[in-house]
């Protein structure tokens, strides 16, 4: 739960910042005008809109909440990454900057979505909160209001780094926090695994084995018929 809380932390920081920021980011550093920067920067919403459902067939194809988070929000690294490069070598035309946007989109915004959603919905069913119905709502709250803040520590930190220190040094910022975000991912991710690990190791035959050697399983099996009662 802490590790989910946070991830979401950093991740939302990371996407409130582009929602909010990304079209002054266009007119200052790329030359947009106001009309073209609102325009282009929808293609990083559009590309959110992709990751999310993208993400949400990958999480349910491969049973794996915490390994495919990971993915998503290491790549959003290595996107920030190459988008900063190229920024700084003037290799953003038009159709590489719209590429971008969607590709940062698509990895920056599915870890945030996911965790407040679909990690709700699994924690909330955890065996150690099953029987309480009001488990899902705290925990999406949690999870939320954890996120929040760092969507409020967002607005003064990206005012104070871009004034200060430039655009550079603000992507290297975010690239920061989605490394961080993408650190509190790892264990439980590692967890799920080992799990998915144990339960494929588990064949037939050390299902019997476990039969055999726990009397409460034993119990539950059903008894065998008498020969004399299958005779008659």
């Amino acid at each position: 739960m802490v590790a989910y809380c946070c991830a979401c932390f950093f991740s939302k920081l990371t996407y409130y910042a582009f929602l909010f920021w990304l079209p002054l980011y266009l007119r200052n550093s790329l030359g947009y005008s106001n009309a073209k920067a609102g325009n282009v920067s929808t293609l990083f919403d559009w590309g959110g809109f992709a990751g999310g459902i993208i993400g949400g067939i990958i999480i349910d194809k491969l049973k794996l909440r915490g390994a495919v988070l990971l993915s998503f929000q290491s790549l959003s690294v290595i996107m920030l990454a190459l988008y900063l490069y190229l920024g700084e070598t003037n290799g953003l035309s038009d159709e590489v900057n719209y590429v971008m946007l969607v590709a940062l989109g698509f990895t920056v915004t599915t870890p945030y979505s996911l965790i407040t959603s679909v990690m709700a919905t699994d924690l909330g069913r955890h065996p150690i909160l099953r029987g309480n119905s009001k488990a899902a709502g705290t925990v999406t709250a949690l999870l939320d209001g954890v996120g929040s803040f760092g969507a409020v520590l967002e607005g003064p930190l990206m005012g104070v780094i871009s004034h200060s220190f430039g655009w550079s040094a603000t992507f290297v910022m975010l690239m920061t926090f989605a490394a961080f975000s993408a650190a509190c991912l790892v264990r439980p991710s590692l967890k799920e695994l080992r799990a998915r690990g144990r339960s494929e190791g588990l064949t037939p035959l050390h299902e019997t084995s476990l039969q055999q050697s726990d009397p409460a399983l034993r119990a539950a099996e059903p008894a065998e018929w008498p020969e004399a009662a299958v005779g008659s």
